[in-house]
């Protein structure tokens, strides 16, 4: 077992020469992130692999994180209703999908769920300017939430509202729901 940083890894050879296995993990965006990678490459273009990915994962927990003020998205929640906000290619980005995913999912993911008030159609109300790469709305209190902990919380309540069952969540850290019945 490795160390570099905060990520962890061990790195074996496989039998009969059929490439490399690492496993790594690492902690980000309010979890803990695992990694298998599997390759012909040596064990050190697979660790300097998961090195990148874990780079990438921390960039956007700095940009999109909701409860650092000082945050790309702190500051963009703060200022966005004065006027439009130029923001960076990767939030808007992440802003671009997150609409993209609300329309496709008839609502029930929806990263402004945090508004106050919060309106079934407060998506609607951030206005996007890919040419400005910008953001702006309308009316203060707004409130974008991109990355919550450790799964985005709107999302599974949304679902549990849509599913209209009487039921507990069961959050283990990992990326999906349960529903436990009375």
């Amino acid at each position: 077992m490795n160390r570099n940083a905060d990520l962890t890894f061990v790195c074996k050879p496989l039998p009969t020469g059929t490439g490399n296995l690492l496993y790594a993990w690492f902690p980000a965006l309010h979890t803990r992130i695992d990694l298998l990678l599997w390759d012909h490459q040596p064990a050190a273009a697979l660790q300097e692999a998961a090195s990148r990915i874990r780079q990438l994962l921390s960039h956007f927990e700095a940009i999109g994180n909701y409860f650092d003020p000082e945050s790309e998205l702190g500051r963009l929640n703060r200022t966005a209703h004065l006027r439009p906000q130029r923001v960076s290619s990767d939030l808007f980005s992440l802003l671009t999908y997150s609409r993209e995913q609300w329309r496709r999912s008839d609502g029930l993911f929806d990263i402004s769920l945090h508004s106050t008030p919060h309106l079934p159609d407060t998506m609607e109300e951030i206005l996007l300017s890919p040419s400005e790469q910008s953001v702006h709305w309308p009316r203060e209190g707004i409130c974008i939430r991109i990355m919550n902990d450790p799964i985005n919380e709107c999302f599974k309540l949304k679902t549990l509202r849509f599913l209209g069952k009487e039921a507990e969540l069961i959050d283990k850290g990992e990326v999906d729901i349960e529903l436990l019945q009375e």
